[in-house]
């Protein structure tokens, strides 16, 4: 049972259920929160079971992406959410593997008003559409010992927006992509639905393998000699896997083989 949550500020809230493939998730909105992720962390920090929380903001007045990028969400304009989720057999050392399913279950929805052709998972957790972002994720965990408790899944999806502002890089939306409005909430109930699917795969170690060659196969940029900063030097590299954590793999152009972190690689335009 949820106890003791407080709410301040200009906020609206309601709460609603939804079933997707055998999984009922249990959603709030909020007309606006600093973050889902942050509301959601304070909310498991308090003794609550967050499983299957779903915390979605019109606005989050302090929205976070990876390291210190913040995100930026016109209001009302765009899809903002977080998931509550507890792992059942997953290692600290495995927690990539639900930053492969929820960046594969991002695919499964957008596939349908986008080519999917186009779409690709820039590493480790954007998606994007040919060479422009319209979804990111920020996953943040929570372990004891040698096991993963539980997992705080924000998602951003450019929905609606049409103008951002000029400091945000290569930015799309679903709208600049095919000149259409679209209802929020049907994204989500649809992301539910593709998120209960792939989830089911990490229930099943056996299936493990075909997550990673699947999320692998849409690596934007993969298998091509592009434009990078390694270790604070520019390099040409081709991307070439994946090690066992999650770190890329890249191969140099004097043959020499990479094995990069998130803070050690920056993706550079061509």
């Amino acid at each position: 049972m949820i106890q003791n949550v407080s709410f301040r500020g200009n906020i609206y809230f309601c709460i609603g259920f939804f079933q997707a493939l055998g999984m009922q998730f249990k959603n709030f909105f909020f007309e606006s929160v600093d973050s889902t992720n942050v509301w959601l962390s304070n909310l498991a920090q308090s003794g609550n079971d967050i499983d299957g929380l779903v915390v979605v903001a019109g606005y989050q007045t302090k929205g976070r992406g990876i390291n210190t990028n913040s995100w930026h969400s016109d209001p009302g304009k765009n899809l903002l959410f977080s998931i509550g989720y507890r792992p059942k057999s997953i290692s600290p050392s495995e927690q990539f593997i639900i930053s492969k399913a929820v960046s594969l279950a991002l695919v499964d929805v957008l596939k349908f008003y986008v080519l999917p052709e186009d779409l690709h998972i820039k590493w480790p957790n954007d998606i994007y559409v040919r060479n422009n972002k319209i979804a990111g994720i920020l996953i943040s965990s929570t372990v004891s010992g040698n096991k993963l408790e539980s997992s705080i899944i924000g998602i951003g999806i450019n929905v609606n927006q049409t103008v951002f502002p000029g400091w945000i890089k290569n930015p799309t939306s679903v709208f600049r992509e095919t000149f259409r409005i679209f209802d929020c909430q049907m994204i989500l109930n649809e992301f539910l639905d593709a998120f209960s699917n792939r989830f089911d795969t990490l229930n099943d170690r056996n299936k493990f393998d075909q997550l990673h060659k699947a999320y692998f196969s849409l690596l934007y940029r993969r298998g091509e000699w592009a434009a990078y900063m390694i270790l604070g030097e520019k390099k040409r590299a081709k991307i070439k896997g994946l090690s066992e954590y999650g770190q890329l793999i890249l191969v140099q152009e004097n043959g020499e083989k990479v094995t990069c972190d998130l803070k050690e690689i920056v993706f550079l335009e061509q």
